[in-house]
């Protein structure tokens, strides 16, 4: 089966994940997301564009993306759980609206934009 969209190959046994043709990775979905270094977070906050550039000034931050409302941070594993304090506290201190901030598995996308950014 091929299908662009990623939320579909989460139910497949094996997934190959391809940019312009080129192969990234093979393997089942579970290690593909396992395989995704650090601590995943979910942050609704409003406004979106200022928290994307104010998150990227996070220390531990490794990758910050949009996803429709919601905005997906990945840090380093030693920020682990005061990564959601810190991220809440400075989104806070600049006085953008914090919905919800937590910690999240890494889905099938995240990995898949990690992957295009390092080929």
């Amino acid at each position: 089966m091929a299908t662009p969209y990623l939320d579909e190959a989460e139910r497949c046994s094996r997934v190959a994940l391809l940019s312009n043709g080129k192969l990234l990775v093979l393997d089942t979905p579970q290690a593909l997301r396992e395989g995704l270094s650090g601590v995943m977070f979910e942050v609704i906050a409003r406004p979106q564009d200022d928290a994307i550039e104010a998150l990227g000034s996070l220390a531990g931050a490794v990758d910050i993306q949009a996803f429709g409302e919601r905005v997906h941070v990945r840090c380093t594993r030693a920020e682990g759980d005061a990564a959601a304090r810190k991220i809440e506290g400075l989104l806070r201190e600049r006085n953008i609206e914090v919905t919800s901030v937590r910690e999240i598995p890494a889905t099938l996308e995240d990995v898949f934009i990690n992957r295009v950014a390092v080929s």
